[in-house]
């Protein structure tokens, strides 16, 4: 079979109520974001590609739009992402991560970090935001957080290999106002890390 006679991939269904569903998952996004440490409950997707938490699936539906390019790791660039993407957002999906205003990450200890943009003196905002998939927001490796909006101190500890992430969002902080945002998403919940926030190993003793 040539590529010409391959079946087209599923098309999932997006939101139920586009325009509200939309408004109140930016109204989480945006809680998630300003008050880092706190699981915000995202409004989720009717459906989901394959290995996306429902909350991812409804973040991308909500940010992206056809001025957003976005970049996809191997794991989460399906057919039927791909075609999800297009449809409901009409998002660009582009092959070098340097070009995306969002990166969707399945797999972020593979991720290229230092190949993001993270903005320029003029346009600080013209920087990468990402969008990170992972099992569960509690039972990983806990993470101290210190910094804009969060009061005192806040605990995270996201599940799964993130070594690489943590070690990139370190650098990442000594770059502020340049760098990027990031989100994780597991099951319906989402998580913000804005990149003035601080972020340090707790203590396993």
């Amino acid at each position: 079979m040539s590529p010409l006679d391959a079946p087209a991939p599923r098309l999932l269904a997006g939101f139920r109520n586009p325009v509200l569903d939309s408004q109140a998952c930016f109204r989480a996004l945006l809680k998630a974001i300003s008050y880092p440490g706190r699981r915000a409950r995202v409004p989720a997707a009717t459906e989901a590609p394959e290995g996306w938490p429902p909350a991812l699936a409804a973040a991308t539906l909500t940010l992206l739009d056809a001025d957003t390019p976005v970049w996809l790791d191997a794991p989460a660039r399906t057919p039927v992402a791909e075609a999800f993407l297009r449809f409901h957002a009409g998002a660009p999906i582009v092959d070098r991560p340097e070009a995306a205003r969002f990166a969707v990450l399945l797999a972020p200890e593979a991720a290229p970090y230092d190949a993001f943009a993270i903005g320029t003196d003029q346009y600080p905002d013209r920087s990468v935001t990402l969008l990170i998939g992972v099992a569960a927001l509690v039972g990983g490796d806990a993470m101290q957080l210190r910094g804009p909006g969060v009061r005192t101190t806040a605990d995270v500890a996201p599940a799964g290999a993130l070594s690489a992430f943590w070690t990139a969002w370190t650098r990442n902080r000594t770059l502020y106002p340049l760098g990027f945002d990031a989100f994780f998403f597991a099951g319906e919940e989402a998580l913000g890390l804005p990149r003035g926030v601080q972020a340090e190993a707790l203590s396993k003793g």
